[in-house]
């Protein structure tokens, strides 16, 4: 669980910075839509990889042979 934790941690870490890069931006330099897409797939992400580290089902290479 310790990893999982590592993880949230750094992943509020650079969510802070996406804040901090965001409001210091000049409001005519920001592309809305996209800002939003970007902080939404980013925290799909985060969140799709911390369920399958506590779920045990993180990704592995296939090792299945095909005939």
């Amino acid at each position: 669980m310790g990893a999982a934790w590592q993880d949230m941690v750094l992943t509020a870490e650079h969510l802070e910075k996406e804040r901090d890069r965001f409001m210091v931006s000049e409001p005519e330099d920001l592309n809305l839509p996209e800002e939003m897409n970007l902080l939404n797939d980013f925290v799909l992400t985060e969140s799709q990889g911390f369920f399958e580290r506590i779920l045990g089902r993180a990704k592995t290479a296939d090792t299945t042979t095909k005939k």
